[in-house]
C-alpha cells in the first residue's frame, strides 16, 4: 500500500505551485442550488491513501458524509474536486491558507490559536497523541533522566511547520543541547529514515505511527507520549463553508459520538488506537 500511495500521490500532486485553489462559496451554493468545491488532502496512512487505485481513509469518509448531509440539509448538489498534495505538510498548509472560497484542507493539522490568522478551523475531528519513536535497536527509555544517555549520540528528525517540530526543539533545548536536527517533509519519510537508520529519532502522531509499526522497525517510548492536541480541517480565512461544517459536526451530541464516526476510526486505526484516543479525549475534558 505504501508504494502505491507514493506513486499515485505524485500524479495528483502535479498541480503547478502557482495554481491557486478555489471553489464556490456556500452563499453561491444556496443561491444556485449547486456548488463545486475542492478537497485538498494530505496523504497519510489511515487518513488519506490509495488502495486498488481508490482513495480511502478517515478524511475521505468523514468529508463524504458531510457532503451527503449538506446536500440533503440545504437541497444543493455538490461536486467535490479531490486534490492530493503528496505528504508535504508545509506545502499542503500553504496551498490551503492561500486559497479562496470553497476549499477544504483535509490533514492532521493541530488547532492552534496562532494559526487562526492564516486559516479557519473546523471543530476537531480527532484528538492526537504525539509519540517518541526510534528504531527498535535503540534501548527502551523509561523516563526523561535517561534521555541524555540513550539519545545523546542520535540525530533528531524535524518536520517543518508542525507541532512535532516544536516538540523536537523543546527536547533539544531542555534535554539534548547538542542535538542535530535534520528536516524532512513528512512523518512517513521520517519513519522510513528511522527504519533504515538506528541513529535517528523523532516525534510522530500516534495515528500515523500505528499503521506502520509492524511494517517498519520502529519503537515507541511510551513514557514520552504527549496527549492533548486536537486535529481540525482547515479552510481559507474568507471561506463561509465553516457554517455548514460546524453544524454538521456539532449536531446532537456531536459527530464524534455517532456510530458512523466510531466505525470510520475502527476501520482505519483499529480498536486499540480508538481506545487510546478516547482516553486522551476524556483526559482533556
Amino acid at each position: 500500500m505504501k508504494t502505491l500511495t507514493l506513486v499515485i500521490g505524485l500524479v495528483f500532486s502535479a498541480v503547478p505551485a502557482f495554481a491557486q485553489l478555489t471553489g464556490d462559496s456556500f452563499e453561491e451554493a444556496l443561491d444556485q442550488g449547486e456548488a463545486e468545491i475542492t478537497a485538498k488532502y494530505l496523504e497519510e496512512d489511515a487518513f488519506a491513501y490509495y488502495e486498488d487505485g481508490e482513495l480511502q481513509g478517515i478524511h475521505y469518509e468523514i468529508f463524504n458524509r458531510f457532503v451527503s448531509w449538506a446536500e440533503q440539509e440545504y437541497g444543493i448538489d455538490i461536486t467535490i474536486n479531490w486534490e492530493g498534495e503528496g505528504d508535504s505538510f508545509s506545502r499542503f498548509y500553504s496551498n490551503v491558507s492561500e486559497a479562496n472560497g470553497g476549499v477544504f484542507g483535509l490533514g492532521t493539522v493541530t488547532i492552534l490559536e496562532e494559526r487562526r490568522e492564516e486559516v479557519q478551523f473546523t471543530p476537531p475531528y480527532i484528538v492526537n497523541i504525539a509519540v517518541l519513536a526510534t528504531n527498535e535497536a535503540v534501548p527502551e527509555v523509561e523516563n526523561w533522566d535517561e534521555v541524555a544517555d540513550e539519545f545523546g549520540d542520535l540525530t533528531g528528525i524535524s518536520i517543518p511547520g508542525t507541532t512535532l517540530e516544536t516538540r523536537m526543539e523543546y527536547l533539544r533545548d531542555n534535554y539534548l543541547p547538542d542535538l542535530e536536527l535534520v528536516e524532512v517533509d513528512s512523518q512517513h519519510e521520517a519513519m522510513e529514515q528511522i527504519d533504515q537508520n538506528p541513529d535517528q529519532f523523532t516525534y510522530v502522531d500516534l495515528a500515523v505511527y500505528w499503521p506502520l509499526q509492524d511494517e517498519l522497525d520502529l519503537h515507541r517510548h511510551e513514557f514520552a507520549d504527549e496527549p492533548g492536541e486536537e486535529f481540525g480541517y482547515i479552510l481559507p480565512v474568507d471561506s463561509d463553508w465553516h457554517e455548514p461544517f460546524d453544524r454538521f459536526f456539532t449536531l446532537g451530541s456531536g459527530f464524534e459520538t455517532t456510530t458512523s464516526y466510531r466505525e470510520i476510526i475502527m476501520e482505519h486505526l483499529g480498536e486499540e488506537v480508538h481506545q487510546l484516543l478516547q482516553l486522551a479525549r476524556r483526559d482533556m475534558d
